[in-house]
C-alpha cells in the first residue's frame, strides 16, 4: 500500500474520530447549547412584555431531536475546520513555500470570517428578527394571539440562521 494511502487513510481516521467525540461532547452539553441558543428569544420576550418564558414541545420527541439537531449543528461546524486542517496536512508537503504562505492566509482568513459571521447572526440578526417575529402578539382588543415557543423549531431556525 502507497505512503499516500497510508497518510489519507490516516487523516480520515483523525476526522472520524473528532466527529464521534465532538458530538458525543455536545449532546453531553446540548441543554447548555439549547439554552444558548434560546437567549436572544427569552431577552426579546422579556423586554417586550416581562412574560416568563418557556419553551414547549408537542411530540413526544421534539426535545430529543433538538439535542440531536444542536448536537450535529455544533459537529458539523467543528468537523468541517477539523477536514479542512487535515487537508492542510495531507497537501502541505507537496506545496512550495509561496503556496504554503498563500494557503495559511487564505485558510486563516476565511476561519476569521466565518467565525465573524456568527457573532454577527447571533448578536445582531438573531434578536432583531425575535424582536420582529414577537411584534405580532397581540394582547389588545378582541383577538389575544400570544407566542408559545416550540424548541424543536426555534432550533432549527436559529441554527439555519447562524449557518
Amino acid at each position: 500500500m502507497g505512503i499516500h494511502i497510508r497518510e489519507i487513510k490516516l487523516r480520515m481516521q483523525y476526522v472520524l474520530f473528532s466527529v464521534i467525540l465532538t458530538f458525543f461532547c455536545s449532546y453531553f452539553f446540548s441543554e447548555q447549547l439549547i439554552y444558548i441558543l434560546a437567549t436572544p428569544l427569552e431577552q426579546a420576550r422579556s423586554s417586550q412584555n416581562g412574560t416568563p418564558f418557556h419553551f414547549i414541545f408537542t411530540e413526544l420527541t421534539e426535545a430529543f431531536f433538538a439535542s440531536i439537531i444542536i448536537s450535529l449543528f455544533v459537529t458539523f461546524c467543528v468537523l468541517l475546520w477539523i477536514a479542512i486542517y487535515q487537508f492542510w496536512l495531507f497537501i502541505k508537503p507537496g506545496l512550495y513555500f509561496y503556496e504554503k504562505r498563500l494557503f495559511q492566509s487564505f485558510l486563516f482568513l476565511s476561519f476569521f470570517l466565518s467565525v465573524l459571521s456568527v457573532f454577527v447572526a447571533y448578536w445582531l440578526i438573531l434578536p432583531a428578527t425575535c424582536k420582529f417575529f414577537l411584534s405580532f402578539e397581540s394582547g389588545a382588543g378582541a383577538l389575544h394571539i400570544y407566542m408559545q415557543a416550540k424548541v424543536g423549531p426555534h432550533i432549527h431556525n436559529t441554527c439555519t440562521l447562524l449557518f
